[in-house]
């Protein structure tokens, strides 16, 4: 569809100013316009002009929507601008074959592997516990490194629990292994491997994102495009005020903060999107934050009702 083809002049006669049907419920259309217009000049104001066309664009698309399509529209939107991967929820118009991804937490390498299949692009995959570690082989553009990006360099005591995915370097159980692994700040981390950006940095270290971000300048945090966290307040391995007062940092830095997370999980599927690496205008942000977080979070739902459907079957 052509710019002249979207914003063309209705084909009938407007009826809102009266007209062949106007009368009192002309008038009454023509307050409303006005008000409509009001509103509009004054929202523009504050709006890019990024935000301008979106405004523009949907409006004039909306009308064109046959009734009962709007679920499958608002699927495809989804489907075309969010994606969620291990339980990382992002934006994936930012990303392409020429994208860094660091996964830090990468365990057995899901993440990793699924995100250099779909994009094709270099993922540098970090996980200090061995036996996952030794799970990172064969992967195509997955790099694999067996340390831990803390704040601090130096050796580290870890702490390997039963269930791989809660090991740390907080004993949670008596029943922890402790080992000692090396570790590595990221800023080091980048400048070791030659990393000159990071378009998104997927975070899932139990507990220990706080002091990890805490460690990082403004200005390495400004050369991140993406950063899809998972914050351990919902199990008290992070304190909430912690992640109020980072996200309070991230957003001075210029970072959107969208929490994909229900109420009852704290922010365990947290992003922040640099805005000046990935232009994101605040329609967007605002229908992302408070209408997609939900579609995402219906569509879960769903999947798992069915998934239960299918075992009982």
């Amino acid at each position: 569809m052509t710019a002249r083809q979207l914003f063309r002049k209705p084909e009938r006669p407007c009826r809102l100013l009266g007209g062949p049907h106007g009368g009192t419920a002309g008038h009454r259309s023509s307050s409303r316009l006005y008000a409509a217009m009001a509103f509009s000049i004054m929202t523009f104001k504050y709006f890019n002009a990024a935000d301008r066309f979106e405004l523009l664009y949907v409006s004039r698309l909306r009308r064109q929507i046959p009734a009962g399509c709007s679920a499958t529209i608002s699927s495809e939107l989804q489907e075309n601008t969010m994606d969620r991967i291990s339980g990382h929820t992002f934006f994936r118009r930012f990303l392409h074959r020429d994208s860094t991804v660091i996964d830090l937490g990468a365990n057995s390498g899901t993440f990793s592997r699924l995100m250099s299949e779909k994009y094709e692009c270099v993922c540098y995959a970090v996980e200090p516990n061995p036996d996952c570690f030794a799970r990172l082989g064969g992967m195509a553009r997955v790099k694999p490194f067996n340390l831990a990006i803390a704040d601090r360099a130096g050796t580290m005591s870890f702490f390997v629990a039963a269930n791989s995915e809660a090991s740390s370097f907080i004993r949670t159980s008596e029943n922890d292994r402790e080992i000692q692994v090396a570790a590595v700040r990221l800023d080091v981390f980048t400048q070791q491997q030659g990393i000159a950006r990071i378009d998104l940095l997927k975070v899932d270290i139990e507990g220990a994102e706080v002091p990890l971000l805490d460690s990082l300048s403004d200005a390495f945090l400004r050369n991140i495009g993406q950063i899809a966290i998972e914050f351990h307040d919902f199990c008290g391995l992070v304190e909430k005020r912690d992640v109020a007062r980072l996200e309070q940092r991230l957003e001075s830095q210029g970072f959107r903060s969208i929490n994909f997370s229900k109420e009852s999980h704290g922010h365990e599927d947290h992003l922040f999107v640099n805005r000046a690496r990935c232009p994101l205008g605040y329609v967007e942000y605002a229908t992302t934050k408070y209408v997609t977080r939900y579609l995402l979070g219906v569509g879960r739902i769903i999947d798992r009702w069915r998934r239960g459907g299918s075992k009982q079957q």
